[in-house]
């Protein structure tokens, strides 16, 4: 019965670490955008490399100020599976956002850059 147990509470502390939203890029770059859909933009910040919470405040406020008002994002989608080395990764991705500037198109398809540092993917720019 123990050797049941400990094998279950092994299986399930595998499921959460594996689905972590930074275990893989395509979750990373999910995560992002869904934090940037629910204009959760600290959280959002978080899926970006910087060097300090300093720094990681101004990515929040320059989020803040590119998706406010009329330019909100509304919606995303992923292609298929990162291109992927060891600690790299392109992450390619649609968006819309609801109001673009003249000239701009509401659609756009982008590569991220992706990065893995201590064991997390994060979006470099």
């Amino acid at each position: 019965m123990k050797k049941i147990r400990l094998i279950l509470m092994c299986v399930v502390a595998l499921l959460f670490v594996s689905c972590g939203t930074q275990s893989n890029p395509e979750k990373t770059v999910k995560a992002f955008y869904n934090a940037l859909y629910e204009k959760d933009y600290a959280t959002a910040s978080s899926y970006i490399l910087t060097t300090d919470s300093g720094q990681q405040k101004q990515v929040a406020e320059s989020l803040k100020e590119t998706f406010k008002g009329d330019n909100a994002l509304v919606s995303f989608h992923v292609f298929g599976s990162a291109k992927q080395t060891n600690d790299a990764a392109e992450v390619a991705v649609s968006t819309e956002i609801s109001k673009p500037a003249k000239g701009q198109d509401a659609k756009s398809v982008a590569t991220l850059l992706l990065v893995k540092s201590d064991g997390k993917w994060y979006i470099s720019f």
